[in-house]
Protein backbone atom coordinates (compact mmCIF):
# COMPACT_ATOMS: atom_id res chain seq x y z
CA UNK A 1 0.00 0.00 0.00
CA UNK A 2 3.30 3.05 0.82
CA UNK A 3 4.53 2.07 -3.21
CA UNK A 4 0.77 2.39 -4.14
CA UNK A 5 0.07 5.48 -2.33
CA UNK A 6 3.44 7.04 -3.17
CA UNK A 7 2.68 6.29 -7.29
CA UNK A 8 -0.86 7.90 -6.68
CA UNK A 9 0.64 11.00 -5.51
CA UNK A 10 3.00 11.27 -8.04
CA UNK A 11 0.06 10.39 -10.83
CA UNK A 12 -1.36 13.39 -9.25
CA UNK A 13 1.56 15.90 -9.13
CA UNK A 14 1.54 15.22 -13.28
CA UNK A 15 -1.12 17.47 -14.74
CA UNK A 16 -0.84 16.55 -18.12
CA UNK A 17 -1.39 13.32 -17.41
CA UNK A 18 -4.58 13.85 -15.36
CA UNK A 19 -5.86 16.45 -18.35
CA UNK A 20 -4.98 14.15 -20.83
CA UNK A 21 -6.57 10.65 -19.35
CA UNK A 22 -9.79 12.01 -17.94
CA UNK A 23 -10.34 8.79 -15.64
CA UNK A 24 -7.21 8.87 -13.89
CA UNK A 25 -8.01 11.33 -11.16
CA UNK A 26 -11.05 9.12 -10.59
CA UNK A 27 -9.11 5.97 -10.02
CA UNK A 28 -6.72 7.78 -8.39
CA UNK A 29 -9.35 9.11 -5.77
CA UNK A 30 -10.38 5.80 -5.10
CA UNK A 31 -7.54 4.48 -4.18
CA UNK A 32 -6.52 7.36 -1.46
CA UNK A 33 -7.58 5.62 1.34
CA UNK A 34 -6.10 2.10 0.55
CA UNK A 35 -3.32 2.21 3.21
CA UNK A 36 -3.25 -1.22 4.12
CA UNK A 37 -3.76 -4.58 2.37
CA UNK A 38 -7.53 -4.82 3.37
CA UNK A 39 -8.71 -1.57 2.18
CA UNK A 40 -6.51 -2.51 -1.44
CA UNK A 41 -8.41 -5.10 -1.51
CA UNK A 42 -11.70 -3.33 -0.91
CA UNK A 43 -10.61 -0.69 -2.93
CA UNK A 44 -10.00 -2.66 -6.01
CA UNK A 45 -13.53 -5.05 -5.82
CA UNK A 46 -14.95 -2.05 -5.43
CA UNK A 47 -13.86 -1.05 -8.91
CA UNK A 48 -13.66 -3.92 -10.49
CA UNK A 49 -18.02 -4.30 -9.44
CA UNK A 50 -18.66 -0.66 -11.08
CA UNK A 51 -16.39 -1.83 -13.78
CA UNK A 52 -18.77 -4.86 -14.62
CA UNK A 53 -22.11 -2.99 -13.58
CA UNK A 54 -20.93 -0.48 -16.46
CA UNK A 55 -20.41 -2.70 -18.98
CA UNK A 56 -23.35 -2.36 -21.76
CA UNK A 57 -26.16 -3.23 -22.22
CA UNK A 58 -26.92 -3.93 -18.84
CA UNK A 59 -24.00 -4.52 -16.78
CA UNK A 60 -22.63 -7.90 -15.58
CA UNK A 61 -21.83 -9.19 -12.66
CA UNK A 62 -18.61 -9.28 -10.92
CA UNK A 63 -15.97 -12.32 -10.52
CA UNK A 64 -16.50 -12.64 -7.08
CA UNK A 65 -19.16 -13.07 -4.71
CA UNK A 66 -19.50 -11.86 -0.97
CA UNK A 67 -20.44 -14.64 1.46
CA UNK A 68 -20.78 -14.67 5.23
CA UNK A 69 -20.25 -11.15 5.73
CA UNK A 70 -16.41 -10.40 5.01
CA UNK A 71 -15.67 -12.92 2.78
CA UNK A 72 -14.87 -13.24 -0.78
CA UNK A 73 -15.07 -16.13 -3.26
CA UNK A 74 -14.20 -16.35 -6.94
CA UNK A 75 -17.70 -17.14 -8.97
CA UNK A 76 -17.04 -20.59 -9.97
CA UNK A 77 -17.14 -20.19 -13.60
CA UNK A 78 -13.45 -17.98 -13.10
CA UNK A 79 -12.04 -20.67 -10.67
CA UNK A 80 -9.13 -22.19 -12.21
CA UNK A 81 -7.38 -25.66 -10.65
CA UNK A 82 -3.51 -24.24 -11.11
CA UNK A 83 -2.04 -20.76 -11.61
CA UNK A 84 -2.12 -19.88 -14.82
CA UNK A 85 2.00 -20.97 -16.69
CA UNK A 86 1.96 -17.48 -18.53
CA UNK A 87 1.34 -18.97 -22.18
CA UNK A 88 -2.07 -18.22 -22.04
CA UNK A 89 -3.25 -15.56 -24.73
CA UNK A 90 -4.98 -12.29 -23.13
CA UNK A 91 -8.73 -11.28 -24.37
CA UNK A 92 -7.69 -7.51 -23.62
CA UNK A 93 -3.55 -6.95 -24.37
CA UNK A 94 -4.37 -3.54 -23.59
CA UNK A 95 -4.94 -4.42 -19.74
CA UNK A 96 -1.73 -6.25 -19.99
CA UNK A 97 0.76 -3.25 -20.90
CA UNK A 98 -1.40 -1.18 -18.47
CA UNK A 99 -0.80 -3.45 -15.57
CA UNK A 100 2.65 -3.96 -16.44
CA UNK A 101 3.52 -0.13 -16.24
CA UNK A 102 1.95 0.09 -13.32
CA UNK A 103 4.02 -2.94 -11.94
CA UNK A 104 7.08 -1.23 -13.45
CA UNK A 105 6.09 2.27 -11.29
CA UNK A 106 5.88 0.38 -8.39
CA UNK A 107 9.49 -1.00 -9.28
CA UNK A 108 7.47 -4.72 -8.71
CA UNK A 109 8.92 -5.26 -12.59
CA UNK A 110 12.31 -4.91 -14.13
CA UNK A 111 12.42 -2.47 -16.93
Amino acid sequence: PARVEAARKRVLATPLLLESEPGVQTICERYAGATTPQRMLAAALEHHTDAQHGKPPDGKRPWFERVRGDHIVARPQYLREAAPDGRDSFVHDYRTESVTLFLRDLRRLGR
